[in-house]
């Protein structure tokens, strides 16, 4: 039983360490932020008619069908609005703002990262 539990933890290990080829990686992260990026544009003009408080998906239906421990749009907007002493549909569209910037941080800083490998480490054998 110890054997094949070594066995297995040893292959786990191999495989997560094991050195891959970071060209799909960054292609991958490229495509996904220019998804995600193009969502931002169609759904920025219309966002409050979706995901508004009284939008398509509104919040109290949401709130409703979901988890009671899950987070909820509709807390972070109110939250916000308190706080900041803005309106629910600016807090609305402020997290959205505020997803899509730390979605660009996120890629760029992914595309920094894999790019200078690529460029530092070209006579690497995992290209």
């Amino acid at each position: 039983m110890q054997n094949t539990l070594n066995r297995i933890i040893n292959s786990v290990f191999g495989f997560i360490e094991t050195e891959k080829p970071l060209y799909p990686l960054l292609f991958f992260r490229t495509g996904l932020s220019l998804i995600c990026f193009g969502k931002f544009f169609v759904l920025y003009s219309n966002y409050l008619n979706f995901y508004g408080q009284y939008g398509l998906i509104q919040w109290t239906i949401s709130k409703f069908s979901n988890y009671s421990f899950l987070p909820h749009i509709g807390d972070f907007a109110l939250f916000l609005g308190k706080y900041l002493h803005m309106s629910a549909d600016s807090a609305t569209k402020l997290i959205l703002q505020l997803f899509f910037l730390f979605l660009f941080v996120f890629i760029c800083w992914a595309f920094y990262q894999d790019g200078i490998y690529c460029l530092f480490c070209p006579s690497s054998d995992i290209y």
